[in-house]
């Protein structure tokens, strides 16, 4: 369905935010849950796992040259998603 109707649902991420924007934001938060890399304008979040009681680090990744984010499934695999995916 998305596809069909030409919509991305990270065009609302990445066309209304700057990744000099969301850096502004993400350098308020300690270094130990964020990574930046402004050299591939990639933004790197940790995420808790409540069950374990453990940081993930690089839990989801903002990817502002390919416009996508790359995250980790309930696997623990990466998966990349590019906005079209229809959550079905």
């Amino acid at each position: 369905m998305y596809a069909e109707e030409d919509f991305n649902s990270l065009s609302t991420l990445y066309d209304n935010f700057t990744f000099n924007e969301a850096c502004e934001f993400y350098e308020r938060i300690s270094e130990d849950y964020v990574h930046i890399d402004y050299d591939n304008k990639q933004i790197s979040v940790a995420g808790y796992d409540v069950y374990d009681k453990k940081i993930i680090e690089n839990c989801v990744t903002f990817d502002f040259i390919n416009r996508t984010i790359i995250g980790i499934d309930e696997d623990g695999n990466y998966i990349t998603l590019d906005g079209t995916e229809s959550g079905e």
